[in-house]
């Protein structure tokens, strides 16, 4: 099935299905801003339909072709809310739910924050502790505070490096520049402060932002 496109809290997420209609859906999330078309993510889903499950694959919002979006208590609380809300919009009542590194965080907070859709969870390649979280700060913030600090959104879309760069999610997809001028300066620093603040590591978060046992769910399903 070719690409396709949904509309998830204001921005275009674009997925692909792959595998028989009536097999139980994974859904594959890659790690860092890796898009679904990185090195061995299609074989993966490939393999899995092989064995009679569909897969969904999705370029997450930041990465790919989708659709720039900065909201949230960190990046994957925002990739958690938008998964969440396009499952339920694609019909699907619940997913095995799979995910690497980045993906993993996204991953485990998607399914803290809507239990009920996820059957089965499995990830690989979880980042912790205090240096580790700390890189990873660096390699998801701290450049693109630098950067609109001194050059505004114009500069943050410059990157060219980390994990997936914000100069090839404008490259791949031209909407983005139009977004990321609409968030603004100011918009997009307060976010990213806000996401800095969640890999600061704290006594009681296993995981960045989320409270060990919290049982909070999104402020948009409260």
């Amino acid at each position: 099935m070719p690409e396709q496109e949904i509309e998830v809290k204001g921005g275009i997420v674009v997925y692909e299905l792959i595998g028989p209609e009536d097999g139980e859906v994974v859904v594959v999330t890659p790690g860092g801003r890796f898009s679904k078309d990185a090195g061995g993510i299609h074989e993966l889903a490939n393999a899995l339909a092989e064995g009679g499950k569909r897969v969904l694959l999705w370029d997450r919002p930041n990465c790919g072709k989708s659709d720039i979006q900065v909201f949230g208590k960190s990046e994957s609380h925002m990739r958690a809310e938008i998964l969440g809300l396009m499952i339920k919009q694609l019909g699907i009542e619940q997913v095995i739910a799979t995910g690497g590194s980045g993906g993993a965080r996204d991953t485990i907070i998607f399914t803290m924050m809507w239990p009920e859709l996820v059957r089965k969870l499995a990830v690989w390649s979880i980042v912790g502790g205090t240096y580790s979280t700390m890189k990873l700060a660096g390699v998801y913030v701290m450049d693109e505070l630098g950067a609109v600090r001194s050059g505004g959104v114009e500069a943050v879309m410059r990157i060219t490096s980390g994990a997936g760069s914000w100069a090839d999610m404008v490259a791949k997809n031209p909407r983005n520049r139009d977004r990321m001028l609409a968030i603004g300066d100011r918009e997009f620093e307060r976010v990213m402060e806000r996401w800095l603040d969640a890999f600061i590591p704290k006594p009681n978060e296993a995981i960045p932002g989320w409270p060990t046992g919290s049982s909070a769910r999104s402020p948009a399903r409260r």
